[in-house]
């Protein structure tokens, strides 16, 4: 079974505080089970996430964020809050860029990758233009309009001249499975199979 935690003990047990926990969940860095109508956090899964997600390029933040962590729980806990100083404040304000460089980051070569894929699956046929297939399938529509308007034509004096309600029937649905076929072997070819 996953270790399950709340945020706020996630937060806790690594020496965090409560926001930058949330920020870790609204930038998708957390792992999260749902369990009734609570989520909590995996904490190995959300660690190795964290640690993957993590800019490599910046180990002052990472060895910070170490010794934060190594420092006794009970210490931080049990402390009386200490004047925030102008080097906290940089702090703080240094490790939310970072997480905003890390997430743009992350979000940019996501969309990279998404946008190679979309060009190879071009490339080998397995995407088309939605446009092209919009346009296509208009026309076709269009066909089958005018060809539904021709079949008045087409077969009013073959029914005029029939009394047997059966042979009327048959005589419909030979000309209506023409249309069909028609249809679906213009749209197999537009599709790049054979009908």
């Amino acid at each position: 079974m996953a270790n399950l935690v709340s945020q706020a003990e996630f937060a806790r047990n690594n020496g965090w505080s409560r926001s930058y926990v949330t920020e870790l969940k609204h930038n998708d860095r957390l792992v999260m089970e749902k369990r009734g109508r609570k989520s909590f956090v995996v904490v190995d899964a959300s660690l190795d996430l964290i640690a993957a997600t993590a800019d490599q390029n910046r180990d002052d933040v990472k060895k910070r964020w170490k010794q934060s962590r190594q420092s006794p729980e009970k210490e931080t806990a049990t402390a009386p809050p200490e004047k925030e100083t102008d080097a906290a404040r940089d702090e703080v304000k240094e490790d939310k860029a970072v997480m905003s460089y890390q997430v743009a980051r992350a979000l940019k070569e996501s969309y990279a990758a998404r946008q190679a894929k979309m060009q190879y699956e071009k490339e080998i046929g397995k995407l088309v233009d939605e446009a092209d297939v919009r346009r296509a399938f208009a026309a076709q529509w269009n066909q089958l309009r005018i060809s539904m308007d021709h079949l008045r034509d087409q077969i009013a004096a073959e029914l005029a001249g029939e009394d047997d309600v059966d042979a009327i029937h048959a005589l419909l649905g030979e000309h209506f499975e023409n249309l069909q076929s028609e249809l679906c072997r213009k749209l197999g070819a537009l599709a790049g199979k054979e009908a």
